[in-house]
Formats: C-alpha cells, sequence, structure tokens
C-alpha cells in the first residue's frame, strides 16, 4: 500500500498523495493532539474551500487578545474591552454591560453611573427619554432628574407653545411665576404691544388709597391730591370730598357748572345762606337775592314785612312797607299827604283830574273837585243881601 508507518511517523508512499483517515460507520477520528506544520502561531484556523486547514494574519488570538487585522477589531480576554478600529453597524438590538465611547472620548457612557457625554453635535429625529441628569457644555442647559429644575445659561428661543408647571423665573428674579399662586414679579419694566386682561395687579411704587392715572408714555402713577379709601373720594385731602354712604358732597372752593345741574336731596350753601328743602322746594336766602333779568313767583314771602301794609320799593329797589299805607282787603288807609299827579276815578264812573281853589267857581269843571274854602267864600258870596225862603209844613 500506499501509507508507512515508522516508528511515530505515518508517511505516504504516493507521491504528493494524500492520507485520508475515514472510520469505519458512525465513528470520528479522534487526536489528544495535532500539529499542523503549515499552520502559524496565534493565528486561528480557518477552512480553506477544499477543506484544508488554513490561517491567516489577520485573524489572531495569542490567548488574551482576539484580533481582527491586528487592531481593526479587538476583543480583551480579562477586561472584555472591545475595540472597533472601523465603523459598527448594527441591525439588531445590542447590549453593552461596561464603560462604552467612541473615539476615546466623543461619545461616552460610563456603565457604573449611565452617564453619557457627547463631544460633538447630537441630532435625534425621534423621542428621547433620559433618566438622571441632564446638561450641555456642564452647565449651558441643565436638567435635574429629581426636581426637574431646568436652567439655561443663554437664550432660549421658542417658536411654539410652551408650559410651565413649576415655578418660573429670569436671572433669579427679573421675572418669577409662582406654580401655586401664580403671582407674576416683573423687576423691570413690562412691555405689552396688544390688550391685557389682569384679574388681579399690583404696581409697587403706587400708594395705597391713591387713585391711578395714566402718566407721561403711557405710565401707571398717582398723586396724594386725588384719594379713595372705600369711604370717601378727595382731592387735595379736602377740597372736594364725596362721603360714600351718605353721598354728601363738599366743595371748598368755587363750584362752576357750564350744563344743567339736578339735585336731588336738600342743598345748603354754607349751612344756612341759602337752602332749598327737597320736600317742600321751600328756598331761604339769608343774605341779599339779586336778580337782573325777570322774575316769576307764584308766591313770595318776605320776613321783614307786616301783614296789611302796602309794600313799595324803597332804596336799591329794596321792598319795604310802612305803618301810614295799608290795607286790610276792603280799605286802603293813609295816613299822611297824597299827590295824585294824574286824574282820580272814584267809583269807576267819577273821574276827579285837579282840585282847585277858586272862590267864584268860574271854571266850571266836572272833573274837578273845589276846596274848602272857595266853597265856603262861593256860598257867602251868593248868600250875601239875599233872603232865604223855605217851602212846606214844620211840625213839632
Amino acid at each position: 500500500d500506499n501509507i508507512r508507518i515508522d516508528g511515530n511517523a505515518i508517511t505516504s508512499t504516493n507521491t504528493n498523495g494524500n492520507i485520508n483517515i475515514t472510520p469505519n460507520g458512525t465513528g470520528d477520528v479522534i487526536a489528544s493532539k495535532l500539529k499542523v506544520s503549515n499552520l502559524t502561531s496565534n493565528r486561528i484556523i480557518i477552512a480553506t474551500v477544499d477543506g484544508e486547514l488554513d490561517d491567516d494574519a489577520n485573524l489572531t488570538f495569542d490567548a488574551t487578545t482576539f484580533a481582527i487585522a491586528t487592531n481593526k477589531f479587538t476583543v480583551n480576554v480579562s477586561s472584555g474591552n472591545t475595540a472597533i478600529a472601523g465603523a459598527l453597524d448594527v441591525t439588531g438590538s445590542l447590549g453593552v454591560d461596561g464603560s462604552f465611547d467612541v473615539a476615546t472620548n466623543k461619545f461616552t457612557v460610563n456603565a457604573a453611573s449611565g452617564n453619557t457625554a457627547i463631544a460633538g453635535t447630537l441630532d435625534v429625529t425621534g423621542a428621547v427619554g433620559i433618566d438622571g441628569n441632564f446638561d450641555i457644555a456642564t452647565n449651558k442647559f441643565t436638567v435635574n432628574a429629581t426636581s426637574g429644575n431646568t436652567a439655561i445659561a443663554g437664550i432660549l428661543d421658542v417658536t411654539g407653545a410652551t408650559g410651565i408647571d413649576g415655578n418660573f423665573d429670569v436671572a433669579t428674579n427679573k421675572f418669577t411665576v409662582n406654580a401655586t399662586t401664580g403671582n407674576t414679579l416683573v423687576a423691570g419694566t413690562l412691555d405689552v404691544n396688544g390688550a391685557t386682561t389682569v384679574a388681579n395687579l399690583k404696581v409697587s411704587d403706587l400708594v395705597s388709597n391713591r387713585i391711578v392715572y395714566v402718566g407721561t408714555a403711557g405710565r401707571l402713577q398717582d398723586n396724594a391730591n386725588l384719594t379713595f379709601d372705600n369711604t370717601a373720594f378727595a382731592i387735595a385731602t379736602n377740597k372736594f370730598t364725596v362721603g360714600v354712604a351718605s353721598g354728601n358732597t363738599a366743595i371748598a372752593g368755587t363750584l362752576d357748572v357750564t350744563g344743567a345741574t339736578g339735585i336731588d336731596g336738600n342743598f345748603d350753601i354754607a349751612t344756612n345762606k341759602f337752602t332749598v328743602n327737597a320736600t317742600t322746594g321751600n328756598t331761604a336766602v339769608l343774605g341779599t337775592f339779586g336778580v337782573t333779568g325777570q322774575t316769576t313767583l307764584a308766591s313770595a314771602s318776605v320776613t321783614d314785612l307786616t301783614a296789611n301794609r302796602v309794600v313799595y320799593a324803597g332804596s336799591s329797589g329794596e321792598l319795604q312797607d310802612s305803618a301810614n299805607l295799608t290795607f286790610n282787603g276792603s280799605t286802603l288807609a293813609l295816613t299822611g299827604a297824597l299827590t295824585v299827579s294824574s286824574s282820580l276815578t272814584i267809583n269807576s264812573t267819577t273821574l276827579i283830574n285837579s282840585i282847585l281853589d277858586e272862590d267864584n267857581m268860574a271854571s266850571n269843571s266836572a272833573t274837578a273837585l273845589a276846596t274848602q274854602q272857595s266853597i265856603k267864600a262861593y256860598v257867602d258870596s251868593a248868600s250875601s243881601g239875599q233872603t232865604l225862603s223855605i217851602a212846606g209844613t214844620s211840625g213839632t
């Protein structure tokens, strides 16, 4: 045959022939040790196309490290550390039990704490869940995992809606919102271009009980001369006051009204100088009442006039009376001289326009009266040297 067994060596007598060891049936070829002389130490054995055992310098294992192409992919036996010099493409799930890094410090994950550091840009198109503290560049953007407190060292630019469930502040105290009460504090100027609806507004530089008005540039301001304390409205303390409960209004200066004025209650000036009773309409003027135009009175009472005396105009047009001129409703009585500048009509038919002192009654006037002296002289003259005859009877 072509097989030669010589001591510990089995050789073939057939030049370039193969030695085939094939067990009978289902048995195995068992060798306790096998040495292939053309294999290189620390190289992993691979099978060629025809089943020949071979090795390659790019696939090695030295009992401590598994390596592909020396350093392209290495796994340390003791630590399990794996180094990939190229790209790692994983289509399924990947579990890493130890710390993980990319390019030493470009992307690191600490196995114990789970802390992850990204030296470059993190681009995420889907949802991201972070269970621990989160920061960008140490303190530029931080989120505390326990409290949820978020600190932004730079500018926050938000184009959509923002919901904040806890307290909110800008630069500690420049703009604060209390999550429980909703109280908002603005340390600087609040500039609002549109309409603002405020349920309750506190302006720290306004003083209690002062009325607020708009000042320069629309600024809300107050003044000590304009106040309201829930009971009274006042201008300059006592110059103009209105009582809330009574409606009493006091004006310390002059009241100038250009339009109509309606007063529903009693009205007075200086308590009793000018009073109008709201129920009766009775008006009392303590001083002089001067009217430049015509006045129509349904009834007038002048306290310094006496009943049944005739009223006439005195000095400066003042109404006055005299005990020498009275009228009791039926009799006009005059004590003193009477001067009639025109005619005198008695009982609507007799017109008298003069009183003549003519002894001879020469004027023979039907509208003149004669004096006592002229009547006596006329009678004496007519009866002088004449006999008086009396016709008729006399009785005793």
